[in-house]
């Protein structure tokens, strides 16, 4: 019993010392640092327009935002219009995805078709204005001749390399 009391306590005091040692060897590094992790601003750009095309007066708010607003003066069902526009990333992160959000028609929503269109080509860096962007809408034939209608057509994006 004695001998195994005694490889007990050798075993106890090797430990000891093995972690006494690794102690001594072993160092503090101290990381100081500051995390950033950025964000995405889609803003549509170069879309202030406002004309007359083929008859129907329009009217294009809402650069420098996230959502454009199209205002239709004098509509008429079969009429098409395509309006332009570009995206700038007003974020501090590069964006890697575009998507357009729903669409809001006022005030007759059935009367109006806007096709998604195309998007700028992704990714966008920080603080780059892309062009390539369209949508294009349509007064459906259940529109009231010299209609007047909004379409508000928002942006979303989400983050990427």
């Amino acid at each position: 019993m004695k001998k195994i009391g005694f490889i007990v306590l050798a075993v106890i005091l090797a430990l000891g010392l093995i972690g006494a040692a690794y102690a001594a060897w072993s160092q503090i590094i101290n990381v100081n640092g500051t995390v950033s992790t950025g964000n995405i601003q889609p803003l549509f750009e170069n879309a202030d327009v406002t004309g007359t095309y083929n008859g129907v007066a329009y009217s294009v708010t809402g650069n420098g935002t996230t959502a454009l607003t199209l205002t239709l003066n004098y509509a008429y069902p079969g009429w098409t219009g395509t309006f332009d526009f570009d995206i700038e990333n007003g974020g501090t992160a590069p964006i890697g995805s575009l998507n357009y959000g729903s669409v809001v028609v006022s005030p007759y929503p059935a009367d109006i078709t806007v096709n998604n269109g195309t998007l700028p080509a992704t990714p966008i860096a920080a603080g780059v204005d892309v062009s390539g962007g369209s949508f294009m809408v349509t007064i459906n034939g259940t529109a009231v001749q010299n209609g007047v209608y909004t379409v508000t057509i928002p942006i979303t994006a989400a983050t990427g390399p």
